[in-house]
């Protein structure tokens, strides 16, 4: 095939056994370290020792790939003996493994890991001081407010959006370090503010998700935070939204349920039209948003459906959502 890229029909190497994982721990190649860091967070509950001793080591490897999957690892694995290996790696000289053994001691929910999750908000690096910002709602709960709200004053647009999206955990308490940020100069992080506002409904968001329903990749979030801010101001812009021709069928969707949950009638219109529509992937979205509502009007609509599903859905999403609306249990599935 000339004037093509070269391509290979190889098939990708086979993840180690455990038996070869432990032994490529001492491997000399740091390929297969990495590899065996992998395949030792595969281990069965009986072998789990084993790994994680073979982890403890591999998380003090030479080579950053190797740490990195070995931090992973043994955020799979869990248990005492991980956690200790992990609070060790907790100062790594490379930003990656740091946040990996972050993730890590998250999910392990460990007891010793909120200050390192603190140590981490103030990291010179900015991506870990980043995820640092959902480590400490994880980890620390309401006493990781004071340190968000510094967070929220980091120099990176990065972490300021980060931590505006960790303190919609918080909202009412932080709804003033939230509006605040709705100025900020810096697009991402005004969305995560007003997106962290919304649920609360603090109007003052308003028009910063109304100008979101602009852009192509934040208009759906928008329309769906507009319906939870329950402000009668977000419906002519929604019914705008609605208005175009060329709007995702999802993003549709979640516009209609928006108007509908602020009692627009053109948003319970809006969603019988698109279950009329049998063909829309998106149609099942619609018969869940609808039974959400509680929308009466689509019953007859979502039967329809339930007895003649789109052959690649089935009629499961339907039966479901029309049990919702008719307040019974939905059918056991076969």
């Amino acid at each position: 095939m000339m004037g093509r890229a070269p391509r290979s029909w190889a098939l990708p190497p086979l993840r180690p056994t455990i038996d070869a994982a432990l032994r490529d721990v001492a491997s000399s190649d740091p390929k297969y370290r990495a590899m065996a860091a992998e395949a030792l967070g595969e281990a069965t509950q009986e072998r789990s020792e084993e790994a994680v001793a073979g982890l403890a080591k591999l998380i003090r490897d030479e080579a950053v790939d190797v740490r990195s999957s070995a931090a992973s690892s043994l955020g799979l694995l869990g248990g005492a003996a991980a956690a200790t290996a992990l609070v060790a790696a907790a100062g790594d000289s490379d930003r990656s493994v740091r946040i990996r053994v972050l993730d890590a001691l998250c999910r392990l929910e460990h007891v010793g890991a909120e200050p390192i999750a603190v140590r981490a908000s103030e990291d010179p690096d900015k991506a870990v001081r980043e995820a640092s910002a959902s480590a400490l709602v994880h980890l620390a709960g309401r006493r990781a407010l004071p340190r968000l709200t510094a967070l929220a004053r980091d120099p990176e647009p990065a972490v300021r959006a980060a931590a505006a999206a960790a303190l919609g955990e918080f909202a009412e308490e932080a709804a003033a370090s939230l509006a605040a940020l709705l100025a900020d100069p810096a697009t991402e992080v005004r969305t995560e503010a007003a997106f962290s506002l919304a649920p609360i409904g603090a109007r003052v968001a308003l028009p910063v998700l109304v100008s979101l329903l602009q852009s192509r990749a934040d208009r759906r979030d928008a329309a769906y935070a507009l319906g939870r801010l329950g402000d009668k101001a977000a419906a002519k812009p929604l019914r705008q939204l609605l208005d175009r021709l060329f709007l995702d069928r999802w993003t549709r969707v979640t516009a209609a349920a928006a108007l509908a949950r602020l009692g627009e009638p053109a948003g319970v219109r809006a969603l019988i039209e698109i279950l009329e529509k049998r063909r829309w992937d998106a149609v099942a979205f619609a018969a869940e948003e609808a039974a959400s509502l509680g929308l009466g009007e689509a019953i007859p609509a979502i039967r329809r459906l339930a007895a003649r599903p789109p052959r690649a859905l089935g009629s499961a999403p339907f039966e479901k959502a029309l049990s919702a609306l008719l307040g019974e249990s939905p059918p056991e599935a076969a």
